[in-house]
């Protein structure tokens, strides 16, 4: 995650520029970790994202992508990130 910027029209979402190593750039992902995972936590991180996904809009912009969490518990959600 190189860019990261709150929803324009929602406060519960992020809109986070990704580079998952396509050849036309960085894909761009809507997120619904914001109240969830601070967004100091997520600038400059290596995650784990699913791809293949066909691209839908979240509140008028379109995700090309899903940043993947994992919970053990139900309270507590956590990124899957690569170190």
């Amino acid at each position: 995650i190189f860019s990261l910027i709150q929803h324009p029209d929602a406060d519960s979402l992020y809109v986070s520029k990704v580079d998952l190593g396509d050849p036309s750039g960085p894909r761009t992902v809507v997120s619904g970790l914001a109240k969830i995972i601070p967004m100091e936590e997520l600038e400059n991180r290596l995650v784990v994202a699913l791809c293949n996904l066909k691209p839908a809009k979240m509140r008028g912009v379109e995700s090309q992508a899903m940043i993947l969490c994992a919970s053990r518990y139900a309270f507590f959600l956590s990124l899957l990130f690569l170190f």
